[in-house]
């Protein structure tokens, strides 16, 4: 089996079994300012929504404590893709994997102590995996 294409120039010295640490570095190192517009991102939906009047959780809701598993959620989306491309669409988590309660026993595993029974976590994820995705120009367009 040919090893799988990573389209991304950031990610092409990286290699299975690379830590996340490393994998995070590589995305920052060539997107330094990605962090930055997933915050603004998220903040701007929550300013839409009426959901945050003092303007200080929407700077950061969640990003810091999650980015790097937004990052691994779509490299890893984004390799099961390439290597399954007639497969189910590894996509399809933004629809149904990423809903209220599903992550608890994976937050579990890593002892986060997120809520994993509030939707804060996974509607953070479901705006930063498709951005950083795409960011790397890995997401399908719709």
């Amino acid at each position: 089996m040919a090893s799988a294409r990573r389209p991304a120039p950031s990610l092409q010295s990286l290699s299975p079994g690379t830590s996340l640490s490393a994998l995070v570095d590589a995305v920052e190192k060539a997107h330094p300012d990605l962090r930055d517009h997933f915050r603004e991102q998220v903040a701007a939906i929550l300013e839409e929504d009426g959901e945050n009047s003092d303007g200080e959780d929407a700077r950061d809701y969640l990003v810091g404590e999650l980015w790097p598993a937004a990052i691994c959620y779509a490299v890893t989306a984004a390799t099961q893709h390439q290597e399954r491309p007639s497969g189910h669409s590894p996509w399809s988590l933004l629809d149904d994997g990423f809903e209220e309660g599903n992550l608890a026993d994976q937050f579990d595993q890593i002892g986060s102590t997120l809520d994993t029974g509030s939707l804060g976590p996974v509607w953070t994820l479901s705006i930063g995996v498709p951005l950083i995705a795409k960011a790397l120009g890995w997401y399908p367009n719709p």
